[in-house]
Parts: C-alpha cells; sequence; structure tokens
C-alpha cells in the first residue's frame, strides 16, 4: 500500500490495524501499544521506515529494551517529530526500554511523558546522539539531571511541565550551567509544585535571548526578578502564581505584543500589542511600543502606573477605559483629542476628587492649544456631572459626542443653570444615561435635536422628569429602571402624550 498521509484525528491513527503494512506513510500521529491485540504490537512500527512524525503511547506495556528495539526507530532516517508517552502513573519492567527507543540523529523535535525512572536515556543525558534537535518537551519525569542542553547547539524551544523534584530552575541545578541557555528562546514551565525559584547566573543575564516565556500553575513560585533583562521578549504569560507577592516589572521590549500576566484566569494584565487590559494587576505597565495602543481597560487597579514618557506616545489610542484606578491620570501630561471613547470611574476616591475627569477633561478641553474639532471623543462615562457641564467642554465636544453617562455621581442633586445650558449644546448626542446618581431633578433637554435615547437607572431621588416641552422631538425611548413609582406613572404619560415614544421599565 503507497499511502503516505491520513488525514484524520489521532484517536484514527491509534485504531489502525497492522500499520506495518503502509510502508510509505509518513505520518502517524499516535500509535497505541497493544500486546493482547493482533497487529498493534511495537513490531510494527520497525517496518514504517519513511516515517516523519511519529507518537508511540502504551509504552508502560513494553517489557524490555529488546522488545523497544523492533520499533527500529534508530533507523528511520526521516523521522524529525518523536512523541513518547508512558502510561500516568505506571512502570516499565525494564527501565532501559527508553535506551531501546533512541531515535534517529536528524531528530528537530522530541517528547517525553511520563517515564517513571530516575535517570534519562545516556542518547540524551550524557552521550547525546541527536545534536539536530529544535525542540524538547519533558513531563511527568523525576530524574536528577536534566540534559545537557549546551550539548544541543540548535535547541530553541524548552517545554517542562509536571517534573517532581525540581525546586530551582536554572544554573547549577539538576545538572544545568550558564552555558545551558545561550541558545533557547522560547521556554514553558507548567504544573511545577515544588518549584520554588527560577534564578539567573552570578555572571550577568542568560536570559536575554528569551522571545517566548510561559510559566503556568507554579504555587511556589515568588519572583521573576530576571524578566526586565529579557528585551527581546515578544510573548509572556504567567497564569495562576499565588506566591507572586508583586507581579514582575515588564521588560522595557519593543517586541512584546502578548503579555498575559495573571495571579488567577480572571485578574491581572493582558497586552497584545493593540489593546492593553488589567484587572486587579499591582505593577508597572512598562513598555516601549505603546504608540500601537488603541484600547487600554483597566479595573480595580488602584496602584497600577503609567509612565508619562509611555503615556505620551499613545498617539493611536482610541478607547480608555478604567474603574478603580485611584488618581491614575493626570490633566498635566494626558492629552485625549484622539479618544473616541472615554470612561473614567472611580468609587474610592472622596468627595473632594469625585473623579479623575474632573481634573483631567476640563484642562484638556478648555487648552488654548487645541484647534476647534479636535476632539475625536464619540463616547463618555464619567462620574462627575460638574466636572463635564462646562460650556467649553461641551463646545469642544458638541459635534463630535453621541453618547454620555453620568455614573455615580454622589454629589450635584441639581443641575445649575450654566449646566444645563452647556449640556444642550451637545447638539451630536444621541444617547444620555444617568446611572447610580445623586439627583433630584432632571435638567431641560430642548436643545439635544440628536438624543433619541434617554436612559435613568437607580436614580430614586429624582422626582419628576422634564415635560414633553422640554423633551426634544428627537427622542424615541425612554428607559427608567429603579427609580421611584412617581417617575415610571411620569414616563408612562409622556408615552401617551407622544405615541412614537417606546418606554422601557423594569420593577425592582
Amino acid at each position: 500500500m503507497s499511502l503516505r498521509h491520513i488525514y484524520s484525528s489521532k484517536e484514527f491513527h491509534s485504531g489502525i490495524p497492522e500499520v506495518g503494512k503502509m510502508k510509505w506513510l509518513q505520518e502517524l500521529r499516535e500509535f497505541d501499544v497493544k500486546k493482547k491485540s493482533v497487529g498493534f504490537e511495537l513490531s510494527q512500527l520497525g517496518e514504517l521506515t519513511e516515517l516523519g512524525q511519529l507518537g508511540i503511547c502504551n509504552l508502560e506495556t513494553v517489557a524490555s529494551k529488546k522488545e523497544a528495539n523492533d520499533a527500529k526507530l534508530k533507523d528511520k532516517r526521516n523521522l524529525k517529530e518523536l512523541e513518547l508517552v508512558w502510561g500516568r502513573g505506571e512502570q516499565t519492567i525494564d527501565g532501559d526500554v527508553l535506551e531501546g527507543l533512541q531515535p534517529p540523529p536528524n531528530l528537530s523535535k522530541l517528547s517525553i511523558i511520563n517515564y517513571g525512572f530516575a535517570a534519562g536515556p545516556c542518547w540524551l543525558c550524557s552521550d547525546i546522539s541527536i545534536k539536530r534537535l529544535e525542540s524538547l518537551h519533558l513531563e511527568g519525569i523525576s530524574w536528577d539531571t536534566l540534559p545537557s542542553f549546551e550539548q544541543l547547539p540548535h535547541l530553541t524551544n524548552l517545554k517542562l511541565k509536571n517534573i517532581a523534584g525540581m525546586r530551582v530552575f536554572g544554573p547549577g541545578f539538576c545538572g544545568l550551567t550558564e552555558r545551558s541557555f545561550m541558545h533557547l528562546k522560547r521556554i514553558e514551565i507548567w504544573n511545577m509544585r515544588e518549584l520554588e525559584e527560577w534564578v539567573e547566573g552570578p555572571n550577568g543575564p542568560l536570559f536575554s535571548r528569551l522571545e517566548s516565556i510561559v510559566c503556568l500553575h507554579c504555587p511556589l513560585i515568588s519572583s521573576f526578578f530576571f524578566l526586565e533583562c529579557c528585551t527581546n521578549l515578544c510573548r509572556l504569560r504567567i497564569v495562576d502564581c499565588p506566591k507572586l507577592s508583586q507581579l514582575p516589572p515588564l521588560p522595557r521590549s519593543s517586541t512584546l505584543t502578548d503579555c498575559s500576566v495573571n495571579k488567577e484566569f480572571s485578574r491581572g494584565l493582558t497586552y497584545d500589542g493593540k489593546y492593553l487590559s488589567a484587572k486587579d494587576y499591582e505593577g508597572p505597565l512598562a513598555f516601549q511600543n505603546m504608540d500601537r495602543v488603541e484600547a487600554i481597560y483597566i479595573r480595580g487597579s488602584p496602584h497600577v502606573s503609567l509612565s508619562v514618557s509611555d503615556l505620551q506616545k499613545m498617539k493611536s489610542l482610541r478607547i480608555l477605559i478604567a474603574t478603580g484606578c485611584g488618581s491614575m491620570f493626570s490633566a498635566e501630561w494626558f492629552n485625549p483629542v484622539v479618544l473616541e471613547e472615554l470612561a473614567v470611574h472611580d468609587k474610592s476616591l472622596d468627595e473632594e476628587n469625585i473623579s479623575v475627569a474632573a481634573g483631567l477633561i476640563p484642562e484638556v478641553a478648555m487648552s488654548n492649544s487645541l484647534h476647534p474639532g479636535s476632539f475625536q471623543l464619540e463616547e463618555m462615562v464619567v462620574e462627575s456631572i460638574s466636572a463635564v457641564l462646562i460650556a467649553p467642554i461641551c463646545r469642544r465636544l458638541a459635534a463630535i459626542l453621541h453618547k454620555l453617562e453620568f455614573c455615580d455621581d454622589q454629589v450635584t442633586e441639581t443641575f445649575t443653570e450654566e449646566q444645563e445650558q452647556a449640556l444642550n449644546l451637545l447638539t451630536s448626542l444621541q444617547s444620555l444615561d444617568f446611572t447610580s446618581c445623586k439627583l433630584r431633578s432632571l435638567p431641560r433637554l430642548y436643545g439635544l435635536s440628536s438624543l433619541t435615547e434617554l436612559s435613568i437607572f437607580k436614580c430614586d431621588g429624582i422626582q419628576s422628569l422634564p415635560s414633553k416641552e422640554d423633551l426634544p422631538a428627537s427622542l424615541l425611548l425612554l428607559g427608567v429602571s429603579g427609580c421611584s413609582r412617581e417617575i415610571k406613572e411620569q414616563a408612562q404619560k409622556l408615552k401617551e402624550a407622544n405615541p412614537c415614544l417606546f418606554v422601557r421599565q423594569r420593577y425592582f
């Protein structure tokens, strides 16, 4: 049979009996050794001389090195990728079985999973024969000594997963030296339950060439001090490492475009070059290429910091949403003239500094250095009514602001005449929301000629709605939820007076 490729799942591959008859097969993603089933003996692989990719499972059933030799892996000159898998918790009868599974010298990718003996094979750990290896994955092993990576000059990818007894990763441990890390570009460490430290060498940075670092589910690891030296880093993933008292300083890298630093999956920092999200994150956001960032979402991170120089480079920023971030922003250096969407909200601030927007927007909007029409802000969510409803600000926003929400303003109870006049300058406003505010009354909205939606949510202090004459004829939707019964009755009367008006109510 001249079949070379089988485009199907691993499960299908593993269920092919007498696969040795397919002598031209170049890919066998999974072969399950089943000694009690005819056609699934390890010797079936001995006939497949053209294999380029091979995965072997159930190796715990192989009794001896002699039986392992029947696979003739060493003779498969085209073999580039090899995965060797033992059953979890199982032990082979003969510790030399892995010696008999020696691959050819031109192998480029190797995975060894759940091999339960204390030492690795000679062909990998002492008299290394696969010097062209580029990728190595070791999982579920407990070897006293790891392979001598410096003797693998082409090794760029290393993945270590669930390795028992490893408390320190770095030079001087498990047989590793400073030269072991000279060529590595990508390192992944998974489920290392005993790992406490990832250390540098005494003679300076060892990991400066790293382009990708992944560290997942290492409950005892407490620091990544070397990260600042990883100036070539493109990808960083740190997830579920609860012993990290503070998430590490990130490298000032011009290449980092894929970053996720999370104490658990829902909390931490995520960055992909265009979008930056931080939730319950404490630490600096230091990136060289902030000029590409289009959106920033920050929540519950009162101590998060962004340097002045980074923020000055944010030429592409269009969306900024920040909740519970203390006094992170300052009008002295932040210029939101290119923003299309802004939400700045912090319930933790006291009444004297009720909103970040109170200090941010007025100074920028009223700056003489900005020409009319320079604002691009289309959506805005802020806490402070008094910070936004100022005539110079509203003139700047009049032509482009489409959505405005006041959320959790616990200071303003009534609108002054000046604030009402400023609000009615927003002739492009289409949606206006009041959420959880202390207001006792609403302003007249006669000048909002583009307004189609008005929403009032959890403002139980409001006693009356604007009259029909004080509402714009363009209004199509009135939402009233969590308010007094009087307000809801007035909303229904407005609907009766204007059949085109849809009233949406929700009772709590």
